[in-house]
């Protein structure tokens, strides 16, 4: 795979801020969405987009799969993504040039191994390399991520992906740390960060009653404490004192993976702990 053409499979959030920054170093990317009215408007801002998923994987060799995988009654479901790979799959299975699928969207393990037995085989890879995007700043966080994990089952997409990175490295003049995992362990990764960022907010919430009491200044002891994760410079605009983790990820994420412990029988005390202290906050908000 000599050049890369990029599809970009669900133009939200994280979708949209990886083909803008692709599209920006000079990339060829085409955006995809079932929802007509976000092409629209990339569309509007110049950015190439298609109504058709055919069109769009005959125009790409990556496709960057960016659809939702909401939490429905505290349980995580996959189906979205499940789907569109499959219908992927079903339009490159014969395709003569190879076409690697990435999964960008959060996906437990089992249902990342699920969806890779499901797709079957042909000239065609699917791995799974999560995002830790702020939506804040979702773009630059794509370029200076410090690490990129990357869940895969044969030589092939990590091959690939190892001639992007450096060749994306070229353009930004960023050295990009590849973790190169198994799918399950790539998922737990993305969802041990979401909780811990979870666990950090609620902690903090904890100690403000403290600070309240002893009149301290919180903002102060937050800065003082969190210099080292930069995750945490965009907590302070999102007023997480009051609202707690009520973003995009974090509540739906914990939720998700409580419940797919408790499949395996583990009930995690601290992380229920946690969501407890948030529900708590918003209540008091």
């Amino acid at each position: 795979m000599c050049e890369f053409r990029f599809s970009i499979i669900g133009s939200g959030n994280v979708g949209k801020a990886i083909g803008k920054v692709l599209h920006a170093f000079g990339y060829s990317v085409v955006f995809y969405d079932i929802d007509k009215s976000k092409l629209i408007e990339l569309e509007m801002l110049r950015y190439n987009v298609s109504y058709s998923l055919e069109d769009c994987i005959t125009k790409s060799n990556i496709s960057f799969v960016c659809v939702p995988t909401p939490t429905l009654d505290g349980k995580h479901y996959s189906g979205h993504v499940r789907q569109v790979v499959l219908d992927i799959v079903n339009l490159v299975r014969n395709k003569e040039e190879y076409h690697l699928i990435v999964i960008k969207s959060t996906v437990l393990p089992f249902d990342l191994e699920e969806i890779y037995v499901a797709a079957g085989k042909g000239n065609f890879g699917i791995c799974f390399s999560p995002e830790f995007l702020r939506s804040e700043t979702a773009e630059l966080d794509f370029i200076y991520i410090p690490r990129v994990i990357i869940g895969v089952k044969d030589d092939k997409p990590k091959e690939i992906l190892k001639k992007f990175y450096d060749n994306f490295s070229k353009k930004t003049y960023v050295q990009y740390e590849l973790v190169f995992t198994d799918l399950k362990t790539a998922s737990l990764i993305k969802y041990a960060s979401n909780c811990m960022l979870a666990t950090k907010i609620s902690l903090f919430n904890e100690i403000k009653k403290i600070a309240e009491l002893i009149e301290a200044d919180i903002v102060t002891v937050i800065k003082n404490t969190l210099t080292d994760d930069k995750k945490t410079d965009e907590w302070y605009r999102r007023n997480f004192l009051k609202c707690g983790f009520d973003d995009e990820c974090l509540p739906k994420d914990l939720d998700a993976f409580l419940n797919f412990c408790l499949t395996l029988g583990q009930n995690m005390k601290i992380l229920q702990a946690v969501k407890e202290v948030n529900e708590n906050c918003k209540n008091l908000s």
